[in-house]
């Protein structure tokens, strides 16, 4: 009697659920931050190559990085199909994003297609690829980068969604620091001679709020002061913004950066600082 792939990858999935519940439990309360994530990546690591996979370590140069493979043994020549897990956390939140989630979905992807291919002798090459730093969004790139994923046919990850994300599709992305340099002077003996990069952040991150009016409903414009001064009594010579945008397309990304950009530099011209982009 013949049994369809989608009861494989269930009964497949189901056999290791009590498993990917304590790794998702683990890595949630250990949160680590990018490049950080030393434990999650061992926890994964450690389960996949007892597993029966082989397991690198340090992919790409990336200490907390991995690939898991498994290769069907009616021969690696099909398919090469990949997965990616996520699991570093956000500062100050922990998992909000649900990286705990996105870990544990790879490795059950991993292990349903893994079944298919051995009980329907299926030729090809399964392989999880845990990426760290999603939040800074660095690791994918340092691995594409470094050649982790050539020869991959495809590539796809699981996030996690309130309620039905069918619909849902992800957006472009670009982060900047903004550098504003003034003119120090003691903030009560003489304010006038200073030249204020703080009041030139704080000039910019106002504008950026009003200008979120007229934004379009996918854009989205979010950041932080990152350094504002020093000292209440001494007028900033140096501050500083990590700034981030997102749109639903890559054409309109490069529109709303330009507005974004102009904002910037309004600011530096209000305050007589200068300011740099990076």
């Amino acid at each position: 009697m013949s049994v369809s792939a989608d009861k494989q990858i269930s009964e497949a999935i189901d056999e290791v659920s009590a498993d990917l519940r304590r790794l998702s439990l683990a890595i949630h309360s250990n949160p680590e931050l990018a490049h950080k994530e030393v434990s999650a990546c061992k926890l994964l690591t450690d389960y996949l190559e007892e597993a029966g996979y082989s397991v690198e370590r340090g992919a790409g140069g990336l200490e907390t990085a991995f690939v898991a493979t498994f290769e069907s043994p009616a021969g690696s020549d099909g398919l090469r199909i990949g997965f990616c897990s996520e699991y570093d956390a956000l500062a100050g939140v922990g998992h909000g994003c649900g990286h705990n989630l996105i870990a544990i979905s790879g490795v059950a992807m991993l292990i349903a297609i893994r079944r298919v291919m051995e009980q329907n002798k299926v030729p090809g090459t399964v392989k999880l690829f845990g990426t760290p730093a999603e939040e800074i969004l660095g690791g994918k790139i340092d691995m594409l980068e470094n050649g982790v994923f050539e020869g991959m046919d495809l590539l796809m990850m699981m996030h996690p969604a309130p309620g039905y994300s069918g619909s849902w599709h992800s957006t472009c992305s670009l982060s900047m620091k903004v550098e504003y340099f003034g003119t120090p002077s003691h903030a009560a003996f003489a304010p006038w001679a200073g030249v204020n990069a703080g009041s030139a952040a704080v000039i910019a991150m106002n504008t950026l709020g009003v200008l979120r009016e007229q934004l379009k409903p996918d854009w989205r414009t979010h950041g932080i002061i990152s350094t504002g001064g020093q000292v209440a009594n001494v007028i900033p010579q140096y501050a500083s913004i990590n700034y981030t945008i997102r749109t639903g397309w890559a054409d309109d990304l490069q529109v709303l950066r330009e507005r974004v950009l102009r904002v910037f530099e309004s600011a530096a011209l209000a305050t007589g600082c200068t300011h740099k982009v990076v």
